[in-house]
Parts: structure tokens; sequence; C-alpha cells
């Protein structure tokens, strides 16, 4: 006699399976791993206890971050989803901690985008190829003693942006404050908006454009590079200046003040419209 066979149901596996596997396959999709960016954000943390003070040598605190991840291993993609999981207060020191995991890894062609929770500090600092995107604003310092590669910054930002960067370029798509271009000795900057005080502060090679205004002090001791301003400045442009060149389209308001120049100008070109204010 046949004994009677049993035709299993069909398999159902767990609602918590489902959802490991849906949340595999995202991952999967999104090039990164929850494991290694666990790892990354566990270091992260780690690292923000032991560099939490309110005097920072961004130096000191980069070359500590570069220690500390030497053994791990990571995508980019696992240090863009990181980016996302940034923690509030920490924008120095997890934007130094960023900027090293990608220095270590990045190539000519590769391209890494970045959307942290807040305003991160010395993103891009001593990039040295590939491009970064920067998804919303940055604080200081991105891009600084960058060697080469490009940055987009799809905001605004804040002091110091390209601070002595010595190659590549940064384009600032909204607009900047102050110092911007500071020391550049060789990159290639790009503000899309307005510049606030000392745009091109004590430049020294490269070239600086801001396609609206600038405030205070434009190209103040600057020494070489070309500092393009298509829209206004204010007075005190070109104020101690001693090298370079200035090119300035729109309208320098309180003229007058453009005397004071002879004073403190000691040799460069300072160039108003097609008219040539100053030259040494």
């Amino acid at each position: 006699m046949v004994s009677e066979i049993k035709i299993p149901g069909t398999f159902r596996p767990k609602k918590s399976l489902d959802k490991n596997i849906e949340s595999l396959l995202k991952e999967a999709e999104k090039g990164y791993k929850s494991r290694d960016v666990d790892e990354l954000k566990k270091t992260s943390s780690q690292f923000l206890l032991e560099n939490n003070c309110s005097m920072i040598d961004c130096k000191i605190v980069y070359d500590r971050a570069s220690a500390m991840i030497e053994n791990l291993e990571y995508t980019l993609k696992d240090v863009e989803e990181l980016s996302r999981r940034t923690e509030i207060g920490v924008s120095i020191i997890l934007g130094l901690y960023i900027s090293a995991l990608i220095n270590r890894i990045i190539t000519e062609k590769d391209i890494v985008t970045l959307s942290p929770n807040e305003k991160l500090s010395c993103l891009g600092i001593y990039m040295p190829k590939g491009t970064m995107i920067i998804q919303r604003d940055v604080n200081n310092y991105v891009g600084a003693f960058m060697k080469s590669g490009n940055i987009m910054v799809k905001g605004n930002a804040m002091e110091y942006s390209g601070h002595h960067m010595k190659g590549g370029s940064i384009e600032i798509l909204g607009n900047v404050t102050n110092h911007t271009g500071s020391g550049n000795e060789g990159g290639k900057i790009t503000v899309d908006g307005n510049s606030n005080n000392y745009t091109g502060y004590y430049m020294a090679e490269g070239s600086l454009t801001v396609k609206g205004n600038s405030n205070y002090r434009t190209g103040f001791s600057m020494s070489g590079g070309e500092l393009v301003i298509e829209g206004n400045t204010y007075r005190g442009t070109g104020s101690a200046m001693y090298g370079g060149k200035l090119i300035v389209k729109g309208k320098i308001t309180r003229m007058h003040c453009l005397k004071k120049i002879s004073k403190n100008f000691e040799k460069g070109t300072i160039i108003h419209g097609t008219k040539i204010i100053k030259h040494v």
C-alpha cells in the first residue's frame, strides 16, 4: 500500500528574515556593507573621544586618524554611508576623520559623494586626487592644503575655503564667508555666489574667481596669482598687495579709498573694468 505523500506548504520566511534580506539587497545596490560601516562608525566614535578638545592642530589630528584606520578594510561607498550617519557637534574632528578615510583609498577616477547631517569642517583637507562632491553647506577649511583632485560644494562654505591649497580645483555653488583662497599656492577656486571679507588673503599663486560680489579688503596682501571679482567690491580693495593680478569687473564702492592704496600697495596689477588702476 502506497503511503500518503504529504506535499509541504510554500516556505515563508519570518518577517525579520525578510527585512534582513531586503536590507542586504539594498546595501548591495548602494554599494556599502553595514558591517564595514558599523566598524568605521565604531572607530570614529573612539577617535572622537580621544581627540575631543577645544584647541585642535589639524595636522596632528589628521595624522592620528590616518594611523587609526591603517588596518581597516572599507570602500568609498562605506565612507559615503558613514557621512550620512554623522553625529552633531563634532564638525572638525569628524571632517578630518572622513577626509583621512577618503585620501587613503581614492584614485584619480573615483568620485565620492558626501551627504553629512551637519556642516563639517576640513572636508577634502590634504586631498591627493579624485573627485569629492558635497551635497550640502560646509563649515571651515574645505579643501585646505589639497594637492590635486576636484571638490564641488553644492551649497555655501564658511571660512578659509582652499586655505594654502597647492593644486586641484574647488567649486562652491553658493556663497562663502571670510578668507576664501587664503595663502593659495596653486589651486583653482570658483565661487558662484558672493564672498565676504579678505577674499584672496595672502594669495601667492593659482586663481580665484568670485562670480558675485566681494566685501572688505579684497586681495589683501596677495603676492601672486589671479583674483577675479565679477561683481562689486567694497573699501580696501588691493590693500597691502605686493604681487599678482586683481581684476574687478563691477563697481568699487568708496572709490576715494583707492587713493589710500598708494600708501600700502607695493606691486602687482589692479584692473577696474578695463582700466588699470595700479601696475608695478
